[in-house]
């Protein structure tokens, strides 16, 4: 399967892998919910929504993409049937 290519530079454009979906998908819905609950809260505050967004996203983000990366990994392993 190759990537499709980008018209404007000519380069092939590459989609975003499925555990770095993942990730992005966790870190918005993390995000999303940190915000909602300081703003249910009263304490929306920019230092608060920061912290929240690189604490909260940042956390659920990596976690999302470390495991579904070594899913990824086990799965491969499993289809070459090779032991180690």
């Amino acid at each position: 399967m190759s990537p499709a290519p980008d018209p404007s530079s000519g380069a092939p454009r590459r989609s975003p892998s499925a555990p770095l979906a993942v990730g992005l998908t966790a870190a918005a819905v993390a995000i999303t919910l940190t915000l909602a609950g300081l703003w249910r809260g009263g304490l929306l505050t920019w230092r608060n929504s920061l912290l929240g967004i690189a604490l909260g996203g940042g956390t659920w983000g990596i976690i999302a993409w470390a495991v579904a990366y070594t899913v990824r990994l086990v799965d491969e392993d499993m289809e070459s049937g090779e032991d180690r």
